[in-house]
């Protein structure tokens, strides 16, 4: 990389998944390295047989790995020991070596949790939607129930036996997306599904006829930064949360994890957001 020297010192991270090559995570993890002067570099690897990949990691002694789709729970079985956190959401997404101890847990969650305290959220006992099932739906279950929320899961009935089973692992109410309402109380709607990603943007992930003032509007979708359920949101009254304030608050969540260093997350935002704003245009 630019500006980074390799050589027989550098300390390997990486994400394993399949597909990866889409991922942003080297970008801000490469910056965050460089800007702690750390030797240090952060690859993509793209796993179709994860047991022989995680046992690379012991093999070939990588410091850490973060996990995407479709290996966050299929990754559990494979650990030395695993965080509060992944037992809960029953997902890893990051995974630490140490000493050939591979440890795992979920930023994905605790992420989210520190940005819900630091934006003052207070939702206990609160109605929350949260639109799709997988992985991203998985972590903000688990994160709005151990603040005390109240989530209920909305989802395309084609992917039904997803809801089910989110649904029974942490113990919430399921919906068809065909009967979403909102109604009167309710403090938030997540969407963590990819509509409204490229090259769709214009997608919506439920009628915007539903969307109330004085909601919190959260979507995972961080590209573009301002979807358009954003910015639908904002026009009535809506205090919104973008997807790249997630990806970098869990990005800085794995740095510290793997590193036990302070995260430099003003620069992996600006990082992200450059980029971003580059590619968009």
């Amino acid at each position: 990389m630019i500006g980074m020297e390799i050589d027989g010192k550098t300390g390997i991270y990486g994400l394993i998944g399949h597909p990866v090559a889409h991922s942003l995570s080297p970008l801000i993890q490469n910056a965050a390295f460089r800007a702690c002067d750390l030797n240090a570099v952060y690859v993509t690897f793209d796993v179709e047989d994860l047991p022989r990949a995680v046992d690379g990691i012991r093999g070939l002694n990588l410091k850490g790995v973060n996990v995407t789709l479709p290996w966050k729970h299929e990754i559990l079985p494979l650990l030395d020991e695993i965080s509060e956190t992944g037992r809960i959401s029953r997902a890893v997404n990051t995974v630490a070596n140490r000493g050939k101890r591979l440890i795992g847990t979920n930023t994905d969650v605790t992420g989210l949790l520190r940005l819900f305290r630091e934006k003052g959220f207070n939702w206990r006992d609160k109605p929350v939607i949260v639109l799709g099932a997988g992985g991203a739906a998985r972590a903000v279950v688990t994160a709005l129930k151990s603040i005390g929320a109240k989530p209920s899961i909305y989802n395309r009935n084609l992917d039904r036996h997803l809801a089910v089973t989110l649904s029974r692992d942490l113990d919430c109410p399921f919906h068809p997306l065909e009967s979403i309402t909102i109604p009167e109380g309710t403090a938030a709607v997540i969407n963590c599904t990819p509509v409204g990603m490229a090259p769709d943007t214009e997608a919506l992930p439920l009628p915007v006829s539903l969307l109330q003032k004085d909601l919190v509007v959260m979507d995972a979708v961080y590209a573009p930064v301002h979807t358009r359920l954003l910015r639908e949101a904002e026009k009535v009254g809506c205090r919104v949360i973008s997807g790249t304030e997630w990806l970098v608050a869990q990005g800085a969540d794995s740095f510290r994890f793997w590193t036990g260093l302070e995260p430099p997350e003003n620069i992996m935002r600006k990082t992200l957001l450059e980029w971003i704003k580059h590619h968009e245009s």
